[in-house]
């Protein structure tokens, strides 16, 4: 009662009004969290073709299914100097959809299709027939193991979702 005596029939004003809560990201908190993104995609990035994408201008570009963002995050931890304050967990993942949305976590069948791309491409750059024989039959090996699993796995994705 004695707002609207003091102030009138307005809203009242309350809290941080006009300032920065002191938990609030800066820039500097989301460039160190991008840069460590992109170093991590340089080291351990899994080579894939790029193909043609209508919506995106970048391609993607995958990690290893082994890693999680969790992972990730603790590595990031873990690295980060103990003067300078790290993020967390949900922050994380959050500069990670909106900053680097490219990268991106390999499904295991992506890892798959990674495998036999390199297999393919080992053979298309073999010059000598040692070499071209020894891939080949590598290649070969690979696409019989992936006929013999391919059955479980696509059970397993048919139960799954």
């Amino acid at each position: 009662m004695s707002h609207m005596l003091e102030h009138g029939v307005v809203p009242r004003k309350r809290g941080n009004l006009g300032r920065r809560p002191k938990h609030a990201l800066c820039f500097d908190d989301v460039q160190r969290v991008v840069a460590y993104l992109l170093n991590c995609t340089e080291r351990e990035r899994i080579p894939l073709p790029a193909a043609p994408r209508v919506r995106e201008n970048i391609p993607p570009t995958y990690l290893p299914a082994s890693t999680t963002k969790l992972d990730l995050f603790q590595d990031y931890q873990q690295n980060c100097a103990s003067d300078i304050r790290s993020v967390k967990l949900t922050s994380f993942k959050s500069i990670w959809s909106s900053c680097v949305p490219q990268i991106r976590i390999a499904s295991p069948r992506d890892d798959v299709r990674a495998i036999c791309e390199n297999l393919r491409n080992r053979v298309v750059d073999a010059i000598e027939e040692d070499d071209k024989l020894e891939a080949t039959d590598a290649y070969g090996d690979h696409i019989r193991q992936a006929k013999r699993v391919s059955p479980w796995i696509n059970n397993l994705y048919f139960y799954l979702y």
